[in-house]
């Protein structure tokens, strides 16, 4: 089985994803906007999606990536500018670097 990093692996719909592979036997690690929620487990990892150049974690044998951080509702997202950053310009910039990587990217957008 091919390990997948799944970002936004605590999210309602991440945490679906990371369930089914992990009922797969597909080694998974996910990232964390909570700082805390990293050191608890060793399986999360913090990724703040809002911080300059937030980069994917480089973990050994990874070659899949599934892009599925993000906020949710419109109102939120019209009245805060970063919901752009976090919605559009971090899910895009991670996608490149992921493709510079030789990784397979599922990307998951509303």
């Amino acid at each position: 089985m091919t390990p997948a990093l799944v970002v936004g692996g605590r999210g309602l719909i991440g945490g679906a994803v990371v369930a089914v592979l992990d009922a797969r036997g597909v080694p998974v690690h996910y990232t964390t906007r909570h700082r805390a929620s990293s050191l608890d487990n060793s399986r999360a990892l913090y990724l703040g999606l809002l911080e300059p150049g937030a980069t994917l974690p480089d973990l050994e044998g990874r070659r899949a990536v599934y892009l599925i951080a993000g906020v949710g509702g419109r109102k939120r997202c019209a009245r805060d500018p970063d919901m752009w950053r976090v919605n559009a310009d971090a899910p895009r910039a991670l996608a490149c670097q992921a493709a510079r990587r030789g990784w397979h990217v599922v990307f998951i957008s509303t």
